[in-house]
Formats: C-alpha cells, sequence, structure tokens
C-alpha cells in the first residue's frame, strides 16, 4: 500500500538509511541476552504476583499467570510466558 510506503520513507527521511556502528553494537550486544532478560521478568512477575495473592491485605491480583484468574487456561494456551507488567 502506498500509505506504508510513504510511512517508511517518512521515518527514513528522519531516522536516516542506517544506524551508526556504536548504535548497531548496542543492538546486538542487547540481542544477546534479549532472552535471559524476559525469562527473569516472566519469573520475578510470577513471583510478585503469588506473594501479592497471599497477602491478606490483598483482596484480588490480576495475572494471567494465576490460577485464579479467570481467562487463565486462554492465557496458558496462547503463552509461553505471562508478561512483567
Amino acid at each position: 500500500k502506498q500509505e506504508v510506503v510513504d510511512s517508511i520513507r517518512a521515518m527514513h527521511n528522519v531516522l536516516g538509511g542506517t544506524v551508526d556502528p556504536h548504535a548497531a553494537w548496542l543492538v546486538l550486544r542487547g540481542l544477546k541476552t534479549l532472552d535471559l532478560r524476559v525469562q527473569r521478568c516472566n519469573e520475578n512477575a510470577m513471583r510478585l504476583a503469588r506473594d501479592l495473592e497471599a497477602h491478606p491485605k490483598i483482596a484480588r491480583v490480576h495475572y494471567p499467570g494465576l490460577e485464579s484468574h479467570p481467562d487463565h487456561k486462554i492465557a496458558k494456551a496462547q503463552m509461553v510466558g505471562y508478561g512483567g507488567v
């Protein structure tokens, strides 16, 4: 579609055609540990959700990784991890 092409051309004019070597190195460095960082994020979020759910002053925790969540079965079927937000 022409609107997609126009959008890409506008971004190209703003950002340039290539990234500088340092930015490319930073991207590569970040990609090397991305999997581990996402795994840890998911583990920490699950641990926090479970701790909050067990706390006596917390009435309800909305986290799809918890079995108590109404859409847990759907999340379990669709997701590998349940996210960190």
